[in-house]
């Protein structure tokens, strides 16, 4: 029996505090799409959630094999045995 087809989405979330006035500090964000490169930052966690779904609504979709993993994954997969 073949396994469905699967699309999979890799990001980074990077999260930092920016000093504001009165010494206060607030959290900001940046996600990054791994395979395509594409960033965008935010500012709030609502913004993080928009940023993921448009970025998943427009994101190129990696081709998948039968077991799920794309072509790169495979890629890796390979090396991590060889070494």
């Amino acid at each position: 029996m073949a396994t469905p087809s699967v699309n999979s989405h890799l990001f980074t979330v990077r999260l930092w505090t920016w000093p504001e006035a009165d010494d206060q500090t607030e959290w900001r964000g940046k996600v990054t799409h791994v395979l395509s490169g594409e960033k965008r930052y935010f500012r709030e966690w609502q913004e993080l959630v928009d940023h993921l779904r448009a970025m998943l609504a427009t994101g190129e979709r990696s081709p998948s094999t039968d077991d799920g993993l794309s072509s790169s994954q495979h890629e890796w997969k390979g090396k991590e045995h060889k070494a």
